[in-house]
């Protein structure tokens, strides 16, 4: 059976969890308790991060994802309207997690966000790896501790 060259499947940018009331009490709060703190210490400066970072989650945390075409193809990545080709790629793993939609994770030749992280379902994870086993070397990727918090934030 003659695999296809091309890999294409349409996913949220991330999984969406729905927040409540405590979600958004406990987030204002511990801003609140942060600006508290900038404030007897004299930090003006970190007390407009702490209001701006607050905005900034509690944005993020009401934001539903946009959902995306994702492709892999004989020639590299697609999300979207971008498309990467192999030669600025370095690897890929496919992470499998327990109770949500499985992740391939590319590394990019890149320094800033060097790793593009795309949902994808389990049947469609095997055909990706596949595809992808051919052009790049499959790498174990560690967890950040910023993937744990947003995770653990449901961002």
């Amino acid at each position: 059976m003659n695999e296809p060259a091309e890999l294409s499947w349409s996913a949220a940018e991330h999984e969406y969890t729905e927040k409540d009331a405590a979600w958004y009490l406990t987030v204002g709060g511990l801003a609140f308790l942060l600006l508290v703190i900038a404030l007897w210490q004299g930090n003006y400066f970190f007390a407009v991060f702490v209001v701006i970072a607050g905005a900034v989650l509690v944005n993020f945390g009401k934001r539903r994802p946009k959902v995306f075409e994702f492709k892999v193809t004989s020639e590299g990545v697609g999300v979207g309207e971008k498309f990467i080709t192999f030669d600025r790629l370095e690897s890929f793993m496919i992470r499998k997690r327990a109770h949500a939609l499985h992740e391939l994770i590319v590394k990019q030749r890149a320094y800033v966000n060097p790793y593009l992280r795309i949902p994808l379902d389990g049947e469609t994870a095997q055909r990706a790896r596949e595809l992808l086993s051919e052009k790049l070397p499959e790498e174990e990727y560690q967890e950040s501790l910023l993937d744990v918090f947003a995770d653990w934030l449901g961002l």
